[in-house]
């Protein structure tokens, strides 16, 4: 048996932990948690404060969610818009608005449609510029309908190839930026260039062989022969005298005569739009290889 003594000590012992036990027992009931944080430790009350943050940073979440669905518009919303404008008979559509703008311009840029030339070619004729490929290629039509001829093949075939002829033909040729004619007959080439070159270069030797290989027997470059031509007073009118020298070849078999440079380039115009090529207007009473001087009044030899 125990002693009394040895009980008191235990008794002692045990007073305080039954005190604390029962502290804890006490905060932990429902009714004392209005004054947890009074009571608590100071871990409590952190622990209380981030869970209190937590749930505003939670609610200003969700305000925010619910101000965005209120301001962004649906899916659905967007599409009816679009077909809403699509559908109303006063939407219009750019591209239609240019194509139909392309087209009338492209009517109004019309001068001769028939043979392909436009205003811009029309200016040309006008101005003191070289002539393109589509001015003496519409030339070339004219004549080839007038005098039902060979050759008068397109002017680009200069930078790919010609196709032989097997007959009596014209052709007018580009070189090194210039234009000049030629003519086959029965045995020879002859060529008409206003520039005054008194040789032929590889590139017209070349076009030379192509267009007139077929017709005749040896080399056509031995058989060419370079006439004396009325001379272009500029370095922008080869492609006007060509067409005229054609016209000669054709229509007289001699372009040995002498132009008057002034009215050729209207008279070019005035037949285009008359849709036939007649005979360019030429000096009469002066020799082909002569020039007039108008303020000494004097005439000199060209030769």
């Amino acid at each position: 048996m125990a002693s009394t003594g040895n009980i008191s000590f235990f008794r002692r012992l045990l007073n305080p932990l039954t005190k604390t036990c029962i502290m804890q027992i006490f905060n932990c009931l429902p009714n004392h948690n209005k004054n947890r944080k009074e009571t608590s430790t100071d871990k409590s009350e952190v622990i209380v404060q981030v869970c209190s943050k937590e749930e505003e940073i939670n609610k200003d979440s969700t305000t925010c969610i619910k101000e965005e669905e209120r301001h962004e518009p649906s899916v659905t919303d967007s599409i009816c818009t679009k077909d809403e404008q699509i559908a109303t008979p006063d939407s219009t559509i750019p591209k239609k608005k240019k194509k139909r703008g392309k087209k009338k311009n492209n009517r109004n840029n019309d001068w001769i449609p028939e043979i392909n030339l436009k205003q811009q070619h029309k200016k040309k004729l006008q101005g003191t510029e070289l002539l393109d490929d589509e001015i003496i290629d519409a030339a070339q039509n004219l004549l080839k309908k007038q005098f039902n001829c060979e050759g008068l093949q397109s002017s680009l075939f200069s930078q790919m190839q010609f196709y032989p002829v097997y007959g009596p033909s014209v052709q007018i040729h580009h070189d090194r930026k210039n234009w000049l004619t030629s003519c086959l007959k029965s045995h020879n080439v002859e060529i008409a260039d206003s520039s005054g070159k008194r040789y032929i270069t590889d590139t017209l030797k070349k076009q030379i062989r192509e267009c007139y290989g077929g017709a005749v027997t040896c080399d056509p470059v031995k058989m060419t022969e370079i006439l004396d031509v009325d001379r272009q007073p500029n370095r922008y009118d080869c492609g006007v005298y060509a067409i005229a020298n054609a016209y000669e070849f054709l229509a007289n078999g001699n372009p040995t005569c002498k132009y008057d440079n002034k009215e050729m380039r209207k008279h070019l115009s005035d037949f285009f739009e008359r849709r036939e090529i007649t005979a360019f207007p030429k000096i009469d009473s002066l020799p082909w290889n002569t020039v007039y001087h108008k303020r000494r009044g004097t005439i000199r030899n060209v030769r």
